[in-house]
This record gives structure tokens, sequence and C-alpha cells, in this order.
């Protein structure tokens, strides 16, 4: 019985051990796109019109992106001077065990959390919100997915393109888009 209770111990050091060696999230290679959102950004959307022409917002967005000590980077957007004081909280990290990216949204308007999982594309990573299924409503009652698309993140040049989903993902239209622009802060 000692052997076992002594081997058993061993192993549980040993996994214990390999575990707190290995990289934290932010230091696995695929992290190093997500790592230039970090900063301070002006955010100016475009949204898709019915007839499929982009109009600009009435007021850009700002969003402070910073990394957090555990490795996943965690950011808040506001839009001041909207007729709605619109603000979400967005975390973005790379899992290292299951080897894809994951987005998670928190709206402030309506408390609503949405979890996103994602992958690279070419200079882009491509979240979508199929797999945890957490839809919202538009205005006809339909459930909508989300994707998002966040490409020039390699130049330093973040761009999104944000689609909606009201066939679980079979078909995708273009809603928003938007340009990152770096601010200064003083």
């Amino acid at each position: 019985m000692k052997y076992v209770l002594t081997g058993v111990l061993c192993l549980l050091w040993s996994v214990t051990a390999a575990w707190a060696g290995s990289p934290g999230a932010g230091e696995v290679p695929e992290f190093k796109k997500l790592k230039n959102l970090i900063g301070e950004w002006r955010i100016d959307m475009e949204l898709r019109q019915p007839d499929g022409t982009w109009k600009a917002a009435n007021h850009p967005t700002f969003a402070s992106l910073v990394l957090h000590k555990n490795g996943y980077i965690r950011s808040h957007h506001k839009t001041p001077g909207a007729k709605v004081n619109w603000g979400m909280e967005i975390t973005y990290s790379y899992n290292k065990y299951g080897k894809f990216y994951q987005l998670v949204t928190l709206d402030e308007i309506s408390g609503l959390i949405d979890m996103f999982r994602g992958h690279a594309d070419g200079d882009a990573i491509v979240f979508d919100n199929l797999l945890a299924d957490t839809t919202t409503p538009n205005q006809k009652g339909e459930s909508l997915h989300w994707r998002v698309r966040l490409s020039g993140l390699d130049e330093g040049k973040p761009r999104s393109l944000i689609s909606v989903s009201t066939d679980a993902g079979k078909t995708w239209r273009p809603a928003m888009r938007g340009v990152y622009q770096r601010v200064e802060t003083h």
C-alpha cells in the first residue's frame, strides 16, 4: 500500500510539474496574431444597408485592449456620443490544448454573453458562435449566429468584418465592418 501511495503521489507531482512548466496561452506562437491587438484603438464602423451599400456609423467606437498576466487579452469597447451608450467587454484567447482561438463577448446593454470559437485563415482569424449556439434574435424573431473575421493582424492594421446567419451557418451575410486606427495615449 505504501508503494502504491508513493507511486500515485509521484505521478501527480510529475503531471503537476509538467503542467505548471507549460507555456501560458500568451506564450504559444499562435497567440502572436492576437498580441497585435493590444493598445488603444478608434474603430470606424460601417453598417450594411438593405440595398447592399455601406453606411458609416454615426459615432466611432473606442477600444482599449490589455494583455492579462495569464495570457489572454481583455478589451472594453465604448461608443461615446451615441443615442444608446453602447459598451461591450471582449476577451480574446488561444486554447493551446484544443488548438483553437476563443472570443467571449458581454454586451453591457442586454447583458448577453456570447461565445465564439476561431481558427486561422491566412493572415486573419475567423470566429463564429455556431458551436456554442449562443444566438440572438432579430426583429423578425429569427435566431442570429455571428461570424467575426479579424484581418490585417500581421501588419498591425486590424480590420473586422462581422457577418450574420439566419440558417445556422449555411449562408452568411455581411452586416458590419470596421477599420482600426491606433490612438496615441498621453
